[in-house]
């Protein structure tokens, strides 16, 4: 039976129940995301998807057109072996998160977070994603029309037309109309006339003729390739400089340094307030499958005080006055990124997995497993601290203090709790746990810095405050406030 720790010090340790290899990324945190690593949580929403099941269909996802959800993936366009002609041929279909998130509002005083352009006065969100993509062209066949990451002003229908090289985006009627407010970043694997190649990378907005391409061949980046290829995609979006960056890899390999695409993009003067993100894609008379593997979102949130709209995923810790309103902080952080998570997954023990870990904020270090054996003498019965519902904490020492390169060597005290998978819900809730205590910043809790990938195990690490190994809370609260 797999077994999962979560260790209080200055490390967070995670691994891939798989006994294969596991897919790393660099983490997406860079400064083209606006500098979204500055913010706390309750200034940002975010969500994760290691894998996708049909249950999410209409709960967590929008299925809309010829798209589905089977195979553990997003099929923007079929996937199925009946008659090609038939079944996949001219088809198009979007799948999109079920809820809009606010991408600008416009400014008190006429004061933007850019100066200038057609979106001044307006404060534009920053967002980064992360997504696996794999292209595949069924038995060896010209792969065509494209896929699109797409931000689109409803959930709605792809439009009537909109196969071919409309790409599930526009048809021939509304392309390049401003009334569309759509964004999107396009794989094209079909040579239009107004496209550099059948290999390419474009910035699509209101149009399928892109406002900015690049071919992909001279980065030896083929789309859709013979043999099977799984890559990830990161798009990194900043409100300020109104600016996007597009990087993209192999799914085994770490984010690249250099952007395969980077075009000025105003998203406050293009896309609707309130956006959906997703993905698009079509067939025509060649075709492709089209699907996403995992899919990981974090934005700036722009709401209002007190405005409860749209999606709420992250948790705001601010300073207790009380051991009462401490308790209720940490029922409600439980409620919103561990019991609401658990419509987003299972458990998946996939190579994707690593995936969503490394595109946490931050960048979680990578330590090894043997760390936290050594640390408790083997999960000795005398390192014990105590027990509960969810598993058992140990004390142990680990060497050096990896978040502070000066204290290198130094020992450090830690407390490892272990639980088995019977005591958690999956990956996802997982690394909804981890998104949220990786930004956690409070004098009486401490950060999560590293990661460990073990074929056997999983483990999360964070700092050991003061308090964190002292007895229960209950022992801190007055026995008239007990139930």
């Amino acid at each position: 039976m797999a077994v999962r720790f979560l260790v209080l010090l200055s490390l967070l340790v995670l691994a891939s129940s798989s006994s294969g290899s596991t897919t790393s990324l660099a983490t997406n945190a860079t400064a083209d995301g606006g500098s979204l690593d500055s913010l706390d949580a309750g200034s940002l929403t975010e969500f994760s998807f290691s894998t996708f099941h049909p249950e999410y269909r209409g709960k967590n996802l929008t299925v809309v057109g010829d798209a589905d959800i089977t195979k553990r993936a997003l099929q923007i366009t079929p996937d199925t072996g009946n008659e090609a002609a038939h079944f996949l041929t001219n088809k198009s279909g979007r799948v999109l998160y079920y809820a809009p998130v606010r991408l600008w509002r416009l400014q008190k005083g006429g004061k933007g977070n850019a100066s200038g352009g057609a979106g001044g006065g307006k404060r534009v969100a920053s967002f980064r994603t992360v997504f696996t993509v794999n292209v595949f062209r069924p038995s060896g066949a010209d792969p065509a029309e494209g896929f699109a990451f797409l931000i689109a002003p409803s959930a709605g229908e792809p439009p009537a037309g909109s196969y071919g090289g409309y790409l599930g985006l526009t048809n021939a009627t509304t392309d390049g109309n401003a009334a569309n407010q759509v964004v999107a970043v396009e794989l094209d694997t079909e040579k239009q006339p107004y496209d550099p190649d059948d290999n390419h990378i474009g910035l699509n907005v209101n149009s399928v003729v892109s406002v900015a391409n690049a071919s992909l061949t001279p980065r030896g980046i083929e789309i859709s390739p013979v043999k099977t290829a799984k890559y990830n995609v990161w798009i990194d979006y900043d409100g300020a400089a109104r600016r996007i960056t597009v990087y993209m890899a192999d799914f085994q390999d770490a984010k690249p340094a250099s952007p395969v695409l980077a075009a000025p993009l105003d998203l406050g003067a293009t896309v609707a307030e309130r956006s959906y993100f997703g993905f698009a894609a079509s067939t025509g008379t060649k075709y492709q499958l089209n699907c996403v593997l995992a899919w990981n979102m974090t934005v700036e949130k722009l709401d209002e005080p007190n405005d409860n709209r749209g999606l709420i995923l992250g948790l705001a810790v601010g300073v207790p006055v009380a051991v009462l309103a401490l308790g209720a902080a940490a029922a409600l952080g439980y409620y919103l990124c561990v019991v609401r998570r658990r419509k987003v997954g299972r458990d998946q023990g996939s190579a994707i997995t690593g995936t969503m870990i490394r595109s946490l904020a931050g960048g979680p270090r990578e330590f090894d497993y043997r760390e936290l054996r050594k640390a408790t003498n083997n999960f000795d019965e005398r390192m014990k601290l105590g027990q509960g519902g969810y598993g058992v904490v140990y004390r142990g020492t680990v060497a050096d203090d990896h978040s502070n390169p000066t204290a290198a060597g130094t020992a450090v005290e830690v407390a490892v709790k272990k639980f088995s998978r019977a005591s958690t819900q999956g990956q996802n809730d997982f690394l909804a746990e981890l998104s949220i205590i990786n930004r956690l910043r409070h004098k009486h809790l401490v950060r999560l810095v590293g990661t460990i990938r073990t074929s056997r195990k999983k483990s999360r690490q964070r700092e050991k405050g003061r308090k964190q190994c002292k007895p229960s809370l209950s022992r801190h609260i007055p026995e008239r406030h007990r139930s």
